[in-house]
């Protein structure tokens, strides 16, 4: 009995670490994107820097997007709204973290490793 307890903690263990793995990468993943489309919608989108986040955000509070639309046709690309970012910020690496996740579970079941798995 002791023995298949090992075999449980261990095994639990090793799904803990995939899981940390998992969620760091994800939320790394999801950072790069994130400042990626920022960027994107204030250069040659031309929808202002913070837009991106102010979208996850709509569900919140949808008036700060359009607001964030509006003031970009106007020429001001760096409209900043504290709590529709910061929900929208922490939204958008939370899904990256869950997506990150699903994927270093599944990753080792359909034999993806090394460059495979990119």
């Amino acid at each position: 009995m002791a023995q298949h307890e090992g075999f449980a903690r261990r095994r639990a263990e090793e799904l803990e670490r995939v899981l940390q793995r998992g969620i760091f990468a994800g939320f790394g993943a999801s950072t790069v994107m994130g400042f990626f489309a920022m960027a994107a919608s204030a250069t040659y989108g031309g929808r202002g820097f913070f837009t991106p986040a102010y979208h996850v955000a709509f569900t919140i509070d949808p008036n700060t997007m359009g607001l964030s639309l509006q003031k970009a046709r106007e020429g001001e690309r760096f409209f900043f709204s504290h709590e529709a970012f910061i929900f929208g910020l922490a939204a958008h690496v939370m899904v990256g973290a869950l997506f990150g996740a699903l994927f270093a579970l599944l990753a080792p079941r359909f034999r993806l490793r090394d460059r495979r798995a990119l």
